[in-house]
Parts: C-alpha cells; structure tokens; sequence
C-alpha cells in the first residue's frame, strides 16, 4: 500500500506540474497568435485601404470573398476575418459561415470595442474574447479620418488546454494501462522479494518450535538480509544436528567407561531425553524444501487473461469474427495442453512461440498472429494453473479473483487504447513470453515445474 501511495502521490504532482507549466505557456501562446493577429489584421487594412482612398465602398470591393477565405486557408492559426462597416454590419467573411459569424458580430463586448475605437481613445485595442475565439479588431477610416468599417481577425483562444485536454483524453487510457502494468509488476516484485519469503521463514520457524518431526530445510533463497536469514536457519539447524550426535556419541564414551549404576542410570535418562527432543533434528528428517510460492504465478496468470481476452476480443472488434473465433479455439487448445495434458515443459514451447509470434509478424498479416497469441496465452494459463495443482499452492478466492480482475482490466484499456499500441499482437506476444520467462528463469522454479520429486529436495545444504 505504501508503494501504491507513493507511486499515485508521483503521478499527482506530475500532473499537477505539467498543467501549470501548461498554463504558463497558454499563457505565452496566446499573447503570441494575438500579436500575430494584430499584424494580419493591419495588412488587411491597409490593403482596402487603397480601395477606400479610391472611394470605393468597403461593401462593393470585388474579389473580398476569395481575399478573405485564403487568409484562413494558408494560415491554421487564423480561424476567420470578417469585414464590417461601424455598426459591425457583416461585408465580406471568410473562415466561417454566416451562421457561426453573425451571432459574434453582435455580442456585446466587440461592440464595446468597436466604441472606444471610434471614439479615438485607443488606435488598436486588445483582443476580444468572444466564444471560443480571441477577436482582434482594427478600424479603416478614410482620408479625412472619417471611419468606414473594420477589420476582424480571430484566433483560437486557449486552443493549447483544448488540444491538451484532447489528447488527454485519447491518452489517459494508455497512461492507466501502463500505470496498472507498473503496479502489477510492484506488486509482484513485492511478493516475490519480500512478502513470500518472509512468510516462509515464519513458517520454517514455526515448524521447527512445533516438535513434530515436520522440520524441512530452506532449499530456496531470497536475495538480500531474508535470503540470508534462511541460510542462517539451515545453518542452526544443522549445527543443532552436529552438537546432537557430538553429544550422544561423547554420552555413549561415557557410558561405556562408568560402571556405577546410578551414573548410567542417569546417563541413559539424558540420551532418552536429547534422542526425543532432537528426533526432529535426524538425518532422515532434515529436507530441503523448494516451496512454491502465489508471486511465482502472479504475472503468468494476469498476463495469460489479459492477453487471452485481447487475442479474441480484438479481432471482432476489427470485424474479423473468422479470426476472432479461431483466436478462441487456439486459447482453448492451449489451456488444455498446459494444464490438463500435464505437458509442463511446455513453458519453453510458449516463450519460443511468442517470440515467434512478435518477430514474425513482418511476414505474417496482422490478423493471423493473433491465434498464435491467444495458443501462446492459454498455454502459460494453463501452465500456472498445472504449477499450483501440481505443487499443492493455495489460492485464497480474494487473490484469484484480484488476478481476473486486473487480467481483465488490462485487456480491456487495451481495447480503449486501440491502434495507440502500435502492434498489439507484438506487444501481446512479448508480455506472455515475458510472464512465461519468470517461470523458468528461476531454478527452484524451475525444478518445480519440471522436476519429479513434488518439490521436495533430499539434502543437507
């Protein structure tokens, strides 16, 4: 819970900084496309005002259309210009229709600024915000400083938090995916480092204080001070084993060389008691047990739902049901050869597959490696369901039902996420070889899954 705490408190202030630095740059962009307004709307002006100088009127100048609908045309940043006379009367427009332009020509505050521009107080005012648009106006007077109209040039306002908020929303999908990839994976490097061995050792100690002939040995070890701890209480254990003989072979000694009867009498008491206390610490009792662990099928089970769902799931949604329906014969298939078939060497067989699968997809149509995932994800299912049964492992309901869950989960943000992926079934093809490999990279793994002893290893060591 701590991990989680922190990696969402992370993730807040990310967020939290990158929408302020977000809004010190609206801030600078839209000071920038105003000023960029301004200057287109003084060049209009000054082109119609050779025209009102010719006294033409603003409204019979011919070829307005083409002039004002280019302007928009070959600049993005320009979203309309409009020509008015002074009471913002509509003449010439480009960049949008009439129905959108009409109801912005005759709000309030344009009006406003169209006033104090007549009325000589200010030559060029600020941008107006009107709607979704930052309105720059310019006025055209004649020689005689008589005004004539306006000029309108209209930028997108905020347009930076618009484009932001739309690619958040296209993103935040990817982001929670990956976010719950991230605490997946947190959660099982916990299980595997700390909280699984640790509850191990407790049980070690447990049955070595119980006195019930149960004591096994720690045959598999955790990296760091609890790998060291468990070769510690192997290492007590076998000196308890060596002091015990040393003890009884040193009592026998004795034994032989006392005639007193009382002095045996008690010397046979002791080894009586020592042979019941220590019959735990004999040769025959002393194992070494590589126990099977929830982590080590955490990742095989999440990623073999999730990818499982999303082989057959994605092809429907591409409208391939042929492909779709094959995907879900080949997950089946491959449930049944890794858990009922008991084939557990098949671990290899599926990272050799969904490698197989990711590099050949360059040769292969798209559609058709989805099969050869959905096959590669029902066998590792199948593997981590054959791994627990074979290794009597207890699932608790809560824990299985958590796996589905963010299996689930998973596969569904990747259906959200669509073509963002990239190439999903490379991407799905390496995640199971990936949960296939923390299976058989580990040796006590390993020889779990693949040896014929139950996980019990006789030794000493």
């Amino acid at each position: 819970m701590l991990a989680l705490a922190t990696l969402l408190v992370a993730a807040v202030a990310a967020f939290g900084t990158l929408l302020v630095a977000l809004d010190r740059a609206q801030v600078q962009f839209d000071r920038l496309l105003e000023e960029k307004a301004l200057s287109r709307a003084i060049r209009i002006r000054d082109d119609l005002q050779i025209a009102v100088d010719l006294g033409i009127p603003l409204a019979e100048i011919r070829g307005m259309y083409d002039y004002a609908e280019g302007i928009p045309n070959q600049d993005p940043d320009i979203r309309f210009v409009a020509v008015t006379d002074v009471e913002l009367n509509r003449l010439h427009y480009g960049g949008i229709g009439r129905r959108r332009l009409d109801p912005l020509l005759v709000d309030p505050r344009l009006k406003a600024e169209a006033d104090a521009l007549l009325s000589g107080r200010v030559d060029f005012g600020d941008a107006v915000l009107v709607g979704q648009f930052a309105v720059t106006m310019v006025p055209i007077r004649g020689a005689d400083g008589t005004p004539h109209g306006f000029v309108h040039v209209a930028v997108q306002a905020r347009q930076l938090r618009e484009r932001f908020g739309h690619e958040i929303s296209r993103l935040v999908p990817l982001a929670a995916l990956a976010l719950l990839v991230v605490i997946e994976l947190t959660g099982f490097a916990y299980g595997a480092g700390y909280r699984d061995p640790l509850a191990r050792l407790k049980a070690l100690l447990e049955t070595a204080a119980a006195h019930d002939e149960r004591t096994v040995l720690s045959g598999r070890h955790a990296g760091g001070d609890l790998g060291a701890a468990m070769f510690q209480f192997n290492a007590v254990l076998h000196r308890l084993l060596r002091r015990t003989n040393r003890l009884l072979q040193y009592a026998a000694e004795v034994r032989g060389a006392v005639f007193e009867p009382k002095a045996v009498a008690e010397i046979d008491s002791l080894v009586r008691a020592t042979r019941e206390e220590a019959a735990e610490l004999s040769a025959e009792q002393l194992r070494r047990q590589a126990d099977a662990r929830r982590s080590d099928v955490r990742l095989p089970a999440v990623a073999a739902i999730a990818v499982g769902v999303l082989a057959v799931v994605w092809p429907f949604v591409k409208h391939d049901v042929e492909r779709g329906i094959e995907a879900g014969a080949a997950a089946i298939v491959g449930l049944f050869i890794g858990a009922i078939l008991r084939m557990p060497r098949v671990a290899l067989a599926v990272t050799a597959l969904a490698l197989l699968t990711a590099a050949a997809l360059t040769e292969l149509p798209r559609g058709a490696s989805w099969p050869l995932v959905a096959l590669a994800a029902g066998s590792l299912g199948g593997l981590a369901v054959y791994y627990a049964r074979r290794n009597g492992l207890a699932l608790s309901f809560g824990w299985i039902a958590l796996r589905i869950t963010t299996g689930l989960a998973l596969a569904v943000l990747a259906l959200i996420s669509g073509d963002r992926l990239g190439e999903p079934p490379v991407i799905a093809g390496i995640a199971v070889a990936a949960a296939a490999l923390t299976l058989v990279v580990r040796a006590p793994v390993r020889r779990l899954l693949l040896g014929d002893g139950g996980g019990r290893l006789e030794g000493h060591g």
